[in-house]
C-alpha cells in the first residue's frame, strides 16, 4: 500500500523569491541587523547557519553603505566605508589561502 504524502512542497525558486521580498521589507524597516545576531545564536549544524555566520559582518557593512534608507541604521561616511571595504577584502583574500 502506498502512503499518501502530506504537507506542502514549495519550489526552491519560489522560496528564494519570498526570502528576497521579506529581506527587502526588513531592510526598509531596519530589522535586519537586529535579527542577525539572535539568528546566529539559535542556529547550528546546517549550511544556512554556516553561510549566515560567515557573511554576518559583511552584510551589516553592506547595509550601512547602502543608499537605501534603513530605519535605525546609521549611514557611514565614504572614508570609513573605504577602510571597511579594504579590511573585508583583505580578510576574504586571507581566508582563501
Amino acid at each position: 500500500m502506498r502512503s499518501r504524502r502530506t504537507g506542502v512542497g514549495i519550489p526552491e525558486r519560489k522560496t528564494d523569491e519570498y526570502v528576497v521580498m521579506r529581506l527587502s521589507e526588513m531592510i526598509k524597516e531596519g530589522l535586519v541587523e537586529e535579527t542577525i545576531d539572535p539568528t546566529l545564536d539559535t542556529c547550528s549544524g546546517n549550511f544556512g547557519c554556516e553561510a549566515s555566520a560567515q557573511s554576518a559582518e559583511s552584510l551589516k557593512v553592506l547595509l550601512r553603505q547602502s543608499s537605501i534608507p534603513v530605519a535605525g541604521l546609521p549611514q557611514i561616511d565614504s572614508e570609513v566605508l573605504r577602510g571597511q571595504q579594504h579590511a573585508i577584502t583583505k580578510h576574504l583574500l586571507c581566508r582563501r589561502r
